[in-house]
Order: C-alpha cells, then sequence, then structure tokens
C-alpha cells in the first residue's frame, strides 16, 4: 500500500469469521520468510461477519505491518489511502474534499491512515459515514487503542471488527528469529551469522521503528559484513548498548509519526520537511536525535 492520498492499490480479502484468529502482520511487501515468527505477534479480533460498510480497527505501532494489515483486510476495490499527514500538511480543507469524493463515488475502502493524529473536525466527518455503515468501507489504521482518547476513542469504539498489532519492543525473544528470517531473505551468505552478543545488544533496543527499523539495521550490517560472524562492533554505533532503551511516551511517538512521514514525503529532504513542519532544520535535526529517528 502506498502512503500517498489517492493512489489505488489491488487487493483483495475474506470476510473474517465469528471467532478469534491469528493474523500475519509484516513491515513490507515480501516478508514471506518471516510470517512464523511473525504470527504469535498479534490478535485479530473478529466479532461478527462483515457487512460491506462496516469499519474495521488496525492498530499498532508503526512499522508493526499496519498499512500491509489494513490492505489484506480490505474487501473493496479501489483502496484508497488518506493519511493524517496529509491532512497535517496539506490543510484539512484538502482532506475533506478527498474524503467527501470518495463517499460520493460509493465504491471500494477508505483507508485512514493515522486516526490518533487526525484534528477532531475530520475526525467528525469520518464518523459520520460510519455510522451511515454505507459503501466504502472505512478501515482505521491508529496507534495503540489504549493511547487514544476523546473523539479518536469513540470512533474507533464504532469498529466492532479490530485487529491489534504488538510492538516489537513486546516481543524481544523473537528477534534471533527474525534476524535469521531477514538474513536469509536478504539472500546473504549461509556462513553469515549473528552473534550472541550482537542479538543481545539488538535485544535491548527499544524498536520504535519495528520491523521496519529491525530490517534497515540487518540490511545495513549485511552491505559490510558478508560471511562470517555478525559481532557487536559490526552494528550501527547507536545499537551496540547492551542495556534496554527509555520507552517513547505516548505524545512522544505521535510527534515522532508526523516526522518520520514527512521525511517520507519529500524523500529524506530535511530542508523541505522542516518548511512543511514549521520548524528550523537544526530543531528537525535535535528531534530526529531525540525521537531516535534513523529510518524512514
Amino acid at each position: 500500500m502506498q502512503r500517498v492520498d489517492r493512489d489505488h492499490v489491488a487487493c483483495a480479502s475474506e470476510a473474517r469469521s465469528l471467532h478469534r484468529v491469528d493474523t500475519e502482520p509484516a513491515d513490507t511487501e515480501d516478508d514471506h520468510d518471516i510470517a512464523g515468527p511473525l504470527k504469535r505477534a498479534s490478535i485479530a479480533y473478529s466479532r461478527r461477519a462483515l457487512e460491506p460498510g462496516d469499519p474495521l480497527l488496525v492498530a499498532g505501532p508503526p512499522g508493526s505491518g499496519r498499512s500491509r494489515t489494513a490492505r489484506e483486510h480490505a474487501t473493496g476495490q479501489p483502496v484508497t489511502v488518506l493519511t493524517a499527514a496529509n491532512a497535517l500538511l496539506d490543510g484539512s480543507d484538502v482532506f475533506a474534499r478527498d474524503f467527501a469524493a470518495l463517499v460520493r463515488a460509493r465504491q471500494g475502502t477508505v483507508c485512514i491512515d493515522g486516526l490518533d493524529l487526525l484534528p477532531d473536525d475530520l475526525i467528525d466527518l469520518v464518523a459520520t459515514h460510519v455510522a451511515d455503515r454505507q459503501v466504502p468501507r472505512v478501515v482505521l489504521v491508529t496507534g495503540a487503542v489504549e493511547t487514544l482518547t476523546g473523539r479518536a476513542a469513540a470512533l474507533a469504539a464504532e469498529c466492532a471488527d479490530r485487529v491489534e498489532l504488538g510492538p516489537l519492543s513486546n516481543r524481544r525473544g523473537e528477534i534471533p528469529a527474525l534476524v535469521a528470517a531477514m538474513v536469509r531473505e536478504a539472500g546473504a551468505d549461509s556462513s553469515l551469522y549473528f552473534t550472541p552478543g550482537a542479538l543481545a545488544a539488538l535485544s535491548a533496543h527499544h524498536w520504535p521503528g519495528n520491523l521496519r527499523e529491525l530490517r534497515a539495521v540487518v540490511t545495513e550490517v549485511i552491505r559490510h559484513r558478508r560471511t562470517g560472524a555478525v559481532v557487536l562492533t559490526d552494528l550501527p554505533e547507536a545499537y551496540r548498548t547492551q542495556q534496554p532503551i527509555r520507552q517513547l511516551m505516548p505524545i512522544d511517538r505521535a510527534e515522532r509519526d508526523v516526522i518520520v512521514e514527512a521525511l517520507r514525503k519529500f524523500e529524506g529532504n530535511k530542508v523541505k520537511t522542516a518548511q512543511a513542519l514549521g520548524i528550523s532544520r537544526t530543531t528537525l535535526y535535535a528531534k530526529m536525535r531525540a525521537l531516535r529517528i534513523t529510518v524512514y
């Protein structure tokens, strides 16, 4: 799923049946090799058979596979993504205009990526359509459910069907298996492996970027170490500590999400990103360091 509004992507998925099921979150389009370890990472709660206009909530930290999961559960085509970052950078009026046009079209699925970051007026706009239970179906993507407040929490409560994805920091024991799977998936030499010391350092990291961040670290290591043992000093410097890193507060995670989304929109251009966010480039760099933004 491309994180660009008005882009359509092809997808299909069977509606979930009336029971508790395991689901397979992933961070990229080709995470087939790591499917096994990830099946334990999240639970989908399907309380009843879905009608075409019933909303779906997909919750979890960024990088945990929210976007792919939302795509897999989209039951109507085409799928259009509207993001909170677009609303913040382009303005609420543009978001509202695009959403209204999609509602009038009465087809497909509209994915609202970043419910927890939307202003109240836009949440009310989406809630009005959700209450009608009409096509297009709305899939809401958000951070952890327990962090939602106010109108966002009320709208999330309208979703009887939901998928909740766990953060990688809560699954440290799975990191060795995930790393081994990512090494295989990257086509690395069969002699390449991560030593217990390197894996201990990776397991101590908080992973605010979740699977996306872990994959980026593994890819970086493979670029420099082609064969043999990956030791602690082969890891990027920021990942060599073996002491757990403090967890970000919800407000910090929200700010981090907006900055990362802006960096992606402007393809990593710090000047354009800072201008769009209304801050200086120096402040942007300081926030990136404080929020540990190394992958975007």
